[in-house]
């Protein structure tokens, strides 16, 4: 790149010190360039930004059923499943394809397929025209902050619900090796008890973004958490 500038400055006539002057500017805003690549926005404890992806939806076989954060699944609500955001955030969702946009109100973890954002319940989706095509991109944007988290909060990356003891203290013992907080927490379901693997606290969202990357290229499956 250096000898390039350098062989056009000199084919146009540009004197030797205005050559080596063009030279250094022209090299500093092609480094400046190059290493302030804009990285995409993301949605942070804030609030304000903005984050694209992949939208889904879920509706018949979860309907009426509870979730994470404890409420009743209705397909027919405007509601959503985010693997991070508060319950009661509300969350405006602007499809890419149309440009129709829907708010919808997260009481929900997931999705759990690695590339998606977010889940929609079904009238979220119809609303939004992507029923018929299953997934659509689209941008969120938080309007309002649910159960805001106090600066206590801690984070913990869940890896496993299992009906067995046994095979949640095999997960915990294999992960142990590499993390030293792997912890088991008993849950009561009426479908039966059940035993959360779950890696952590992390003091920020970031550090535990971070494990979930790593924990995720071992092949598990995996979300956030508030302690």
């Amino acid at each position: 790149m250096e000898s390039l500038c350098r062989c056009l400055l000199e084919r146009v006539g540009v004197s030797a010190s205005r050559r080596r002057l063009a030279l250094v500017l022209g090299l500093a805003v092609l480094t400046v360039a190059g290493g302030c690549r804009a990285k995409a926005p993301r949605i942070d404890e804030r609030g304000g930004h903005t984050l694209s992806g992949i939208a889904s939806w879920y509706g018949k076989e979860f309907h009426g059923r509870p979730t994470s954060s404890g409420t009743i699944y209705d397909m027919y609500d405007m509601t959503a499943a985010h693997r991070t955001l508060p319950f009661g955030t509300m969350v405006e969702v602007r499809s890419l394809n149309n440009g129709k946009h829907i708010v919808v109100e997260v009481n929900d973890r997931g999705p759990f397929v690695k590339g998606r954002i977010i889940d929609l319940s079904f009238e979220a989706a119809r609303q939004l025209d992507i029923v018929e095509t299953g997934t659509a991109p689209v941008a969120l944007r938080v309007l309002l902050w649910g159960d805001r988290a106090k600066k206590e909060t801690k984070y913990l990356v869940q890896v496993g619900s299992f009906s067995s003891w046994t095979n949640a203290r095999r997960l915990q013992m294999q992960l142990q090796r590499e993390y030293p907080d792997v912890i088991i927490q008993p849950w009561v379901a009426p479908q039966g008890r059940f035993y959360r693997v779950r890696v952590g606290p992390y003091l920020t969202l970031r550090d535990a973004e971070i494990a979930t990357g790593h924990l995720e290229d071992r092949g598990l499956t995996t979300f956030l958490v508030r302690d």
